[in-house]
């Protein structure tokens, strides 16, 4: 008995992926929906952080950014999700 494989057998197609093998649609869309999902959170955090640090500068760092109290408060003030 021999242990040759078969090589005329279509190969397996995993669930999910096209007939070349690559990342069917909908894998493709879940992935970019995950990765812009996780991109646009890190962008709020971003901002959240940003505001924070612009709320607790001293007059004197606003003046070197151009800067006054009231324009830094009132983007401190803007949600997170407003750019």
């Amino acid at each position: 008995m021999s242990t040759m494989m078969r090589t005329d057998l279509p190969a397996a197609r995993l669930p999910g992926r096209g007939q070349d093998g690559a990342p069917g649609f909908f894998v493709g869309f879940a992935r970019r929906l995950v990765l812009g999902t996780v991109n646009l959170l890190m962008v709020w955090q971003q901002r959240l952080e940003d505001r924070a640090c612009l709320e607790a500068m001293s007059e004197a760092r606003l003046r070197d950014i151009g800067l006054t109290r009231a324009e830094a408060r009132r983007e401190a003030e803007k949600p997170f999700w407003r750019a």
